[in-house]
């Protein structure tokens, strides 16, 4: 008969595991931010339908190939074109 013995502990996996995942959200938001910021000083004050086909661009850039849609899109697009900065909240993300 067999017997394998393992110290693996189901609690510090499940937590390792959500700090990377948290880790990750943190990385991809960062780097969403940047092209926001990018985009703010640019393209404020400037026509939203001049920001938002740019913002739509960053956005697949910065999330490799991810979409933005309505009404995301125009609620984002309209601050940056108001002079207002996007600024991303990922405190309600965790997991």
């Amino acid at each position: 008969m067999f017997r394998i013995e393992s110290d693996f502990d189901p609690r510090k996996f499940e937590s390792g595991l959500k700090r990377q995942m948290n880790d990750g959200l943190q990385a991809y938001a960062a780097r969403l931010q940047l092209g926001l910021d990018d985009l703010h000083s640019r393209l404020c004050g400037h026509p939203i339908d001049q920001v938002k086909p740019e913002l739509q661009s960053t956005w697949r850039a910065a999330t490799q190939g991810g979409e933005i849609n309505d009404p995301h899109l125009t609620a984002f697009a309209e601050a940056i074109a108001e002079g207002r900065r996007v600024v991303l909240d990922t405190s309600e993300f965790r997991v």
